[in-house]
């Protein structure tokens, strides 16, 4: 989650020399010259929140004598953001290169190909001049943009569980700097655990603005108040417990605003790309799934089809895979019955991600400026944003959507879909 606005001031001439070096090893071309840089935002209000997104054209000539035209994205790190407070921006930053750098080389091509990382600069490929775009955030992922995603997802599970079972030396070596970024501190006075209990207290008042007052509702209030004291503990145990046999790379945090798509001519998806790997985790597979789908997929299909989509998503992974010569007897232990599983384990989480990912998904440009300017703490906590912005209809309906939809399957195991989804 970055920020669109665009501050860092440099040079032209610094900027000139800092990619001709970097092309220079990228491009294989040691005689590369860069002669022009033209700098501009990468990206716009809402984006983004920790840190910049610069978009660089770049000129120059290559070292046969060819033109050298092309644009590339650069991510910068800004340390005086509000958000510094909830979390090490400079972790992040960290997180982020290991996976450009060493991790998704092995695990295929699922983000924009990587020119240099560090960890306050990372500097990609401009997925945008490919014709790579982002689906408008307010109006939510539809099936198609919806099964694509989930396939996509599949096959990077897919791709470091094969690799945890076909050649565990590597997978050790790659996972051995993998750290939890977020669920870090388990002291009382961690500001993460304050914001964790101020969104169940959140999710409550919106359950109170909700009508009508129905007994299913209040049913629903008294289960998630239940909550309000254990909650950071119980993700705090999910996320440092000792690994399981089955857990594997996940992206961290695929919803709607860091997946591009790759449109035809006729508007039919022939490709995904993901950005931001800045959470990147070495965790349960259903931890992408329910932040996937409680933060980016249409209410409708949330409500109606919940069961097709996971089901989707396991049948592209079973099919990835056997395509990865991953052997049967461990095909057989990664069925239905396991994802299931897996699921309700990490469920409440899903719904934490789903109820707090509404006020940024649905903010008007005219809000977002309250998510870069806010405060993170006790007074003032992230997830207490009901007390910012103004309650509406439409977000209502949704917090209500997923709330539902979570106690009627994972609480009350009501899974079967209205309207199956045939794949």
């Amino acid at each position: 989650m970055e920020n669109g606005s665009f501050a860092v001031i440099r040079s032209p001439e610094d900027t000139v020399k800092q990619f001709q070096t970097y092309l220079r090893k990228y491009e294989n071309d040691d005689k590369l010259v860069i002669l022009e840089a033209v700098e501009k935002p990468g990206s716009k209000l809402g984006d983004n929140y920790t840190s910049v997104m610069i978009k660089t054209k770049l000129v120059g000539t290559r070292g046969n004598g060819s033109p050298y035209v092309k644009t590339f994205m650069m991510k910068m790190i800004v340390q005086d953001r509000k958000i510094s407070t909830l979390v090490d921006l400079s972790r992040l930053f960290r997180m982020e290169s290991h996976a450009y750098i060493k991790v998704l080389p092995v695990l295929g091509s699922f983000g924009p190909q990587c020119v240099h990382a560090d960890e306050s600069t990372i500097i990609m490929e401009d997925l945008s001049e490919k014709g790579y775009v982002n689906c408008e955030r307010r109006n939510y992922l539809d099936l198609d943009h919806t099964v694509y995603a989930l396939k996509k997802l599949a096959k990077l599970h897919a791709s470091g569980i094969a690799l945890k079972i076909n050649n565990r030396r590597q997978f050790d070596a790659l996972t051995e700097n993998l750290e939890e970024i977020i669920y870090t501190d388990n002291s009382e006075t961690s500001v993460m655990r304050t914001c964790t209990e101020m969104c169940i207290k959140t999710i409550i008042k919106y359950i109170d603005l909700m009508e009508p007052q129905t007994q299913e509702l209040q049913d629903v209030k008294n289960y998630i108040a239940t909550y309000e004291d254990k909650s950071y503990d119980m993700l705090y145990r999910l996320f440092t417990s000792p690994k399981q046999k089955y857990d594997a790379f996940c992206h961290g945090d695929p919803w709607v605003n860091n997946l591009l798509f790759l449109h035809d001519n006729d508007g039919k998806i022939i490709d995904l790309k993901m950005v931001d790997y800045q959470i990147l985790r070495y965790t349960s597979i259903t931890t992408d799934i329910l932040y996937f789908i409680y933060s980016s997929v249409r209410s409708s299909l949330i409500e109606k089809s919940f069961d097709s989509l996971i089901k989707i998503h396991h049948n592209e992974f079973i099919n990835e895979l056997r395509r990865l010569h991953v052997d049967e007897k461990n095909l057989a232990q990664l069925g239905m019955e396991w994802l299931q599983s897996e699921l309700k384990a990490y469920s409440f989480y899903g719904l934490l991600i789903g109820c707090f990912f509404i006020n940024p998904i649905l903010a008007e440009e005219e809000d977002v400026k309250e998510f870069e300017n806010m405060e993170f703490g006790p007074m003032n906590p992230a997830y207490d944003i009901d007390m910012n912005l103004a309650i509406n209809r439409k977000k209502l309906d949704r917090i209500k959507c997923v709330l539902f939809q979570y106690y009627k399957r994972f609480q009350l195991g009501i899974n079967d879909d209205i309207e199956p989804i045939l794949i």
